[in-house]
């Protein structure tokens, strides 16, 4: 099982943003069950607050049309809800790490992503992710390339 980041969303949805074809293709392997992929609320929530921030977005979309764009991904990629378990790990994160500012982000991701029984993230912030045990923080053209998907 895979999540998808924010950042993955986004370029899939913007043509003008760096590795737009790889998350593309990555979203469209989600979406077509060739990737066995999910969402959480958070990434849905991130992906909509870049995709309507002017300083963020090359051509920000409104508020309604961006919401659209992520519940129509909601819709075909399978969305977890974060359940109790993920703060009490998010709690050993911060006990060990002590993430700072925008960095708790993260790290709830992570522990989503711990309770949930998830190793792989989908992303272009692979230093975010990097030195959480057993999570492996993966570009969407190095995913691609190993379940043998094109762009």
């Amino acid at each position: 099982m895979i999540l998808l980041d924010a950042n993955v969303l986004v370029a899939s949805l913007d043509r003008r943003a760096a590795g737009h074809r790889a998350s593309r293709a990555v979203v469209t392997a989600a979406r077509g069950r060739r990737l066995s992929a999910i969402l959480v609320p958070q990434v849905l929530l991130e992906a909509s607050a870049v995709l309507t921030d002017g300083r963020r977005a090359a051509a920000p979309l409104t508020p309604d049309v961006a919401w659209n764009e992520i519940s129509t991904l909601a819709e075909a990629i399978p969305v977890v809800y974060p359940q109790r378990q993920a703060l009490e790990e998010f709690t050993h994160i911060m006990e060990r790490r002590g993430p700072r500012a925008q960095a708790i982000f993260d790290a709830f991701l992570v522990a989503q992503m711990r309770a949930a029984g998830i190793g792989t993230i989908c992303t272009y912030n692979i230093s975010d992710f990097t030195g959480y045990e057993g999570i492996n923080p993966e570009a969407p053209d190095v995913l691609l390339a190993r379940f043998g998907l094109t762009p």
